[in-house]
């Protein structure tokens, strides 16, 4: 090769490596993405910023304390062609983004739930809402706090996501409507934190944790002993002794979940005055026929037949001694005799015309099933076992499989 055609393919290469070094740093270009979307060439990576501040620059003369602060990723792309300048790139941010603005972002286990702009307005709502669980004026609170972790950090939010004090008050009371709490192990939900009574399913709520002793004054309603009378006429009757409500004073130890108790523990019960029995004369001798039942325990009825504050209550409790006698109530055969969850050791009768009776949180039990027993006949011992605060009987009479109020029928 001659020396000629060498100095022209050095002059070649020359020409060409600056006409790529001029093309390099004159067309070099961003290819821009925002929130996943490509919008577009823009002439050079330094008009980002300048983008982003005309677009704040705009947003602040509505709001002082409104801002973009956008993430845009690029990538160098050689181009003679741009789509973008920094007008045109910052009239997208400020018409395709929420604007930002610092708040009090509420986390529960460092997830975000809600923002407000005060934080006392956080704090408020969030005290407020555990307050409005509080249930009684002798109740001596020891704790009451979130069973989650909650948090509030000042922080970046987007404007769209602020709530006054009184909407996040709303929020806190919606947000427990999935979290399940039952008394009834029968019910499959979880125990709570080994509570005996609490058994729960929690749903995304704030749910709201409180311990606490209790004073309180507890009526034992009178019952009313119905006696048949042939010698009067149906529908007649007589008074023959009147009732009277007893009285009895309790503390104990409480733990509740959003107001529903899942623990308690009586420190001290003392009665007060014992509740006097309503004694009537009836006369009707249709009764003759019908399946009489007798009381099953003596003393003073604690809980009666119907709703109550852990749910309804499917039978009558009566409060005695520990040992004392528990009575068949009516003549019949023992179909249960032994442990069985809540009720813990308890006796089941079957009686004639669909009727069965219960007896549950007995100490001691005396019968086996199998056994023919009559109206009197002793079938346990009054104890605490299964679910049970003190020593007491729980009674229940059902008629085909649906319970009745035993007040009714005794």
């Amino acid at each position: 090769m001659s020396k000629r055609y060498i100095i022209y393919a050095i002059i070649a290469l020359s020409i060409l490596a600056s006409i790529a070094f001029l093309f390099q740093n004159n067309y070099k270009r961003a290819s821009l993405i925002l929130n996943g979307k490509n919008i577009g060439i823009i002439d050079n990576i330094s008009s980002i910023d300048k983008a982003i501040e005309i677009a704040n620059k705009k947003i602040k003369e509505i709001n002082s304390e409104f801002f973009f602060d956008p993430t845009i990723k690029t990538t160098d792309v050689y181009s003679f062609k741009f789509d973008l300048d920094k007008y045109e790139l910052s009239d997208i941010i400020y018409s395709e983004l929420t604007p930002l603005t610092n708040a009090w972002v509420v986390n529960k286990n460092g997830k975000y739930i809600a923002a407000l702009k005060d934080r006392d307005d956080a704090l408020d709502a969030l005290s407020n809402f555990k307050s409005s669980f509080l249930r009684d004026k002798n109740q001596i609170v020891k704790s009451i706090d979130f069973i989650e972790e909650v948090e509030i950090l000042y922080e970046p939010i987007g404007v769209n996501k602020i709530m006054t004090k009184d909407e996040f008050i709303d929020y806190l009371h919606e947000s427990i409507k999935d979290t399940i709490i039952s008394n009834r192990p029968e019910d499959g939900l979880t125990k709570y934190n080994g509570y005996n009574e609490g058994y729960v399913k929690f749903g995304d709520g704030f749910d709201v944790l409180i311990k606490d002793e209790l004073d309180e004054k507890i009526i034992l309603h009178t019952s009313t002993i119905f006696n048949f009378d042939e010698t009067l006429d149906k529908g007649e009757s007589i008074v023959e002794r009147e009732g009277q409500d007893g009285l009895i004073a309790r503390k104990s130890e409480n733990a509740y979940i959003n107001n529903r108790i899942v623990y308690t523990k009586v420190l001290k019960e003392n009665i007060i005055r014992e509740p006097i029995s309503q004694i009537i004369r009836v006369g009707d001798r249709s009764l003759l026929s019908k399946l009489r039942f007798k009381w099953p325990a003596t003393g003073y009825i604690t809980s009666k037949y119907g709703p109550r504050y852990d749910g309804f209550h499917r039978g009558l409790d009566i409060g005695s001694g520990l040992g004392a006698n528990i009575l068949a109530s009516a003549a019949g055969e023992v179909i249960h005799a032994g442990y069985s969850g809540s009720y813990g050791y308890c006796v089941f009768i079957r009686h004639r015309d669909g009727y069965e009776t219960r007896y549950a949180h007995l100490l001691k039990i005396e019968v086996d099933v199998g056994d023919r027993v009559s109206a009197g006949d002793i079938v346990g011992k009054m104890g605490s076992s299964g679910n049970s605060t003190g020593a007491h009987l729980h009674f229940e009479i059902l008629k085909d499989g649906e319970t009745l109020d035993p007040e009714d029928e005794l």
